[in-house]
């Protein structure tokens, strides 16, 4: 199964409830609307949650990031998986969330309420 989709909220919990092992996140925009869909979303048993993000101040100042959201969210799944590994770029421009298990998204939607949600975004469910 591969379908295009304009992403909704309930595309992103689909994926992170299928994580089995592990689970990537690769936003250079994160927010705390987003990492509260994956926390909410997040099966149990799941081993690894690896992120992969911009950091970049100017992001912070103008809220397109957010990395207060992104530490709570650390702080929160920790417990259970252990330390989060971040990578960071700030060339980073790629948008995908791999569960690990059966199911993907690829596309230009953010993990932010913006990108599934309020903005147009296009994502490949795989």
């Amino acid at each position: 199964m591969s379908q295009w989709l304009s992403p909704r909220i309930d595309d992103l919990e689909r994926v992170v409830a299928s994580a089995t092992g592990d689970l990537l996140l690769c936003s250079p925009y994160i927010s705390k609307p987003g990492l509260d869909i994956v926390a909410r979303s997040l099966p149990t048993g799941i081993d690894r949650i690896e992120v992969w993000t911009k950091l970049d101040p100017h992001d912070w100042l103008t809220g397109a990031s957010d990395p207060e959201g992104l530490l709570d969210f650390i702080e929160q799944v920790e417990p259970q998986v252990g330390p989060v590994p971040m990578r960071q770029s700030s060339r980073l421009h790629a948008k995908i969330f791999i569960s690990g298990g059966p199911l993907a998204l690829a596309g230009s939607a953010n993990l932010t309420a913006g990108g599934f949600g309020r903005n147009l975004e296009v994502v490949r469910l795989v």
